[in-house]
């Protein structure tokens, strides 16, 4: 486990800014600021680095606005697309595959909600289709005709 101390500037006259509450009165360290930003706060990374003495790592950012951030309407229409095809709980399976790269440990939580869900559960075919081109990947093709056949 490592260190890290985040010094983030924020300036607060800006409009569409992000949400944040000071924790300082709220703390048992009281020389310290603590910040507490809404989850979906975005931060810009302006410097990182590692002080060997302390061990520490040393993260300095900048808060910036959401409408700062511009999307291609490519990326909109796919986020739209994946979200109207799939419900949240296969969402969130293929993005802990694909880009977080974890398809074994994904394919182990559809184990689990396979044996949770009822035999006519809406779900159940994205399901079966998801991990089948897991193990289409790994090349277990046994495996995965079998989930394409019971999709």
């Amino acid at each position: 486990m490592q260190r890290v101390l985040f010094e983030i500037s924020l300036n607060t006259s800006l409009q569409d800014m992000a949400v944040f509450a000071e924790l300082e009165h709220y703390t048992h360290f009281r020389e310290e600021r603590e910040v507490l930003f809404d989850f979906n706060s975005l931060f810009n990374v302006t410097h990182v680095e590692y002080d060997p003495f302390d061990h520490i790592w040393s993260v300095k950012m900048n808060a910036i606005a959401k409408s700062s951030i511009k999307e291609h309407p490519y990326l909109s229409t796919i986020r739209e697309m994946f979200v109207q095809n799939h419900s949240a709980t296969v969402a969130f399976g293929i993005a802990m595959a694909y880009g977080f790269e974890k398809k074994q440990q994904v394919i182990r939580y559809f184990d689990q909600i396979l044996l949770t869900l009822p035999p006519y559960h809406v779900d159940l075919p994205d399901i079966l289709e998801q991990r089948a081109i897991l193990y289409q990947e790994k090349g277990e093709n046994k495996m995965d005709l079998n989930d394409y056949e019971r999709a």
